[in-house]
């Protein structure tokens, strides 16, 4: 009877240390779960920097076109144009959870910046 009571005792380990394992798997699958998620947010936070950077560029492109010759209302379109890609992405990137590290107060007053020569050049014209 002593092997049978060893066995059975065995089984009841054996059993207790495979739930114990299944139960630490669940956990590990739900913190990946929420890595990838977070990978995912940065993912696209990143994306909307990338583009905000480069409307912002062509909103600097825009003021220096602006500045050498005479305000086209094509150009006017397009800058305002940016404008709103501009906040749009900043809402996306904000929406992410990523924090901008005071990024955001730089990109707007780039952008009030911009607005404001452009505005200069357009009472200049």
């Amino acid at each position: 009877m002593a092997v049978y009571d060893i066995n059975a005792q065995l089984e009841e380990r054996r059993k207790a240390i495979a739930a114990d394992i299944r139960v630490r798997i669940e956990e590990i699958d739900k913190r990946i779960g929420i890595l990838e998620e977070r990978h995912a947010q940065i993912d696209e936070a990143r994306a909307a920097l990338a583009g905000l950077e480069a409307v912002l560029r062509r909103m600097a492109m825009l003021a220096r076109a602006a500045n050498r010759g005479p305000l086209r209302p094509a150009l006017l379109e397009e800058f305002e144009v940016c404008k709103k890609n501009a906040a749009a992405l900043r809402e996306r990137a904000a929406l992410c959870g990523v924090p901008l590290a005071g990024g955001t107060d730089a990109v707007a007053a780039l952008i009030a910046a911009l607005d404001t020569e452009i505005k200069a050049i357009e009472t200049r014209d």
